[in-house]
């Protein structure tokens, strides 16, 4: 009997930690692509979604996987077991994309594979997670996992940069910061001290991320760090490129505002802000992006646990020239509730805009169900007609349904504490990679449903998500 049938009678025994010992003893050059693709399977069983050690075994998995793309003899099985581990870490975007092409690629139910009906589970959750991100662990959490998991390594990551090991330092803080981050850009130093420095890459929402990041670092952590983010690729903020590192990244965005002013569509039934006359951002990708079609930045947090959308609400009650002057000052009612019922550690606040027929306050949410809970808490007692969340995140339709006789209410008056029900784990999707089907118990709150019971007392909104009836 070969190593692979024995690593299949071994698969199917559920014995998935022999493979891994028997695959990752292999000598390089006896490597192959059936004998990655079977231990990638081995890490996506194996992983444990609370533990540090799980995202890890995903993450190998993905790497594994990410070199036999060409070469591959089973293209199903690849973007099958690529599409889990990206479900898994939260990356939904990635997720879709390849197990839709598993779905095509599908050669027929059988006990040895996943079914379509259970692919078809996955590629729906997906598709819900995009529309309101629903993280199992989000970036705020994810954040002070990183730095714990840093802190129970830096002695060794200290000891590794004194004898010249660069790259074994880099790759055990990259361990660490993965738990944060799907893909980290940081460089360790070895000076007077030792310095950690991010690099944003030109990039606002991630020099964001980054300083919501490094303001969390642990206190302790400075005896022997120094944690800074480089801002010499951030050309498009004045004056940023010219303090190079910093502790403080946050302030060169504190107020550097992007004013800009668009021609309204005034059809009543167009999508969400495109009706927008004029407005303000300190992340004008996200904005552009969004009217563009296009998801890049947007992707970018979601991959971490972090959500960007604006909150919307209607301006139709209002004639048109005190409409600046409303959607303005709701706003900043508004941001004054966020910023202290959630606070900086659960949101970031962007800026905003006014359209003919809604105000607009744009944010990235580190937090996302302390974001909405505390919006729903503003909206019950504001007696404004209703509030909605989007995600910066275009749908693919061109236009965006009506509830009669309004859109549905994300934030309905009087509902706020019933908010909290829709994000309380439901059913498990009962699926492991590639076998029949069975319930990981670790994995059984990966898919965050409607509360049992409730999906009568719940409708959807513009935006695709769930309301309180």
């Amino acid at each position: 009997m070969d190593l692979l049938e024995q690593c299949r009678l071994w698969h199917e025994a559920e014995e998935h930690e022999k493979i891994v010992q028997a695959l990752e003893a292999l000598p390089e050059e006896q490597r192959t692509a059936a004998t990655d693709m079977e231990l990638a399977r081995a890490y996506n069983n194996l992983a444990q979604l609370d533990e540090p050690e799980g995202r890890e075994m995903l993450l190998r998995a993905l790497e594994l996987m990410a070199r036999h793309e060409s070469d591959c003899p089973d293209p199903y099985s690849w973007n099958f077991r690529m599409g889990y581990a990206c479900y898994y870490l939260d990356r939904e975007a990635a997720a879709l994309s390849y197990l839709e092409r598993a779905l095509e690629l599908h050669p027929g139910d059988s006990p040895q594979r996943n079914s379509r009906e259970e692919i078809r589970q996955l590629i729906d959750d997906c598709r819900r997670r995009l529309t309101l991100p629903r993280f199992q662990r989000p970036f705020r959490r994810r954040a002070v996992e990183a730095w714990a998991e840093f802190a129970r390594r830096e002695a060794q990551v200290r000891s590794l940069l004194d004898e010249g090991e660069q790259s074994k330092a880099e790759k055990l803080a990259e361990g660490a910061l993965n738990l944060a981050f799907a893909r980290p850009e940081f460089a360790l130093r070895r000076g007077e001290g030792y310095e950690m420095v991010f690099f944003p890459g030109g990039d606002r929402a991630r020099l964001l991320q980054l300083a919501q990041f490094v303001r969390q670092a642990p206190a302790p952590l400075a005896q022997h760090w120094k944690v800074s983010v480089d801002l010499a690729s951030m050309e498009d903020v004045p004056g940023a490129p010219e303090q190079g590192e910093t502790d403080d990244p946050a302030a060169s965005l504190e107020n550097c505002y992007v004013t800009y002013h668009l021609e309204p569509n005034e059809d009543p039934d167009a999508d969400w802000r495109l009706d927008t006359i004029a407005g303000s951002t300190r992340c004008p990708a996200l904005v552009r992006q969004y009217l563009a079609g296009e998801s890049g930045a947007v992707d970018l947090l979601h991959d971490d646990g972090a959500a960007a959308g604006f909150i919307c609400w209607p301006l139709d009650g209002s004639a048109p020239e005190e409409r600046g002057a409303q959607a303005f000052a709701l706003r900043g009612q508004l941001e004054e509730a966020l910023a202290a019922a959630a606070g900086p550690d659960k949101v970031t606040l962007l800026g905003g805009a006014m359209g003919l027929f809604c105000g607009y306050l744009d944010l990235i949410a580190w937090d996302l169900p302390a974001v909405l809970d505390a919006a729903a808490e503003f909206f019950a007692a504001s007696g404004v007609a209703w509030g909605s969340f989007h995600s910066f995140r275009t749908p693919k339709r061109k236009k965006r349904p009506r509830c009669p006789p309004r859109p549905a209410r994300c934030f309905p008056p009087g509902t706020s504490r019933r908010w909290k029900a829709i994000w309380r784990p439901a059913a498990a999707i009962s699926i492991r990679c590639c076998n029949t089907s069975r319930t990981s118990s670790k994995k059984a709150d990966r898919r965050a449903a409607f509360p049992s019971g409730r999906p009568g007392a719940i409708c959807r909104s513009p935006c695709g998500m769930p309301t309180p009836a």
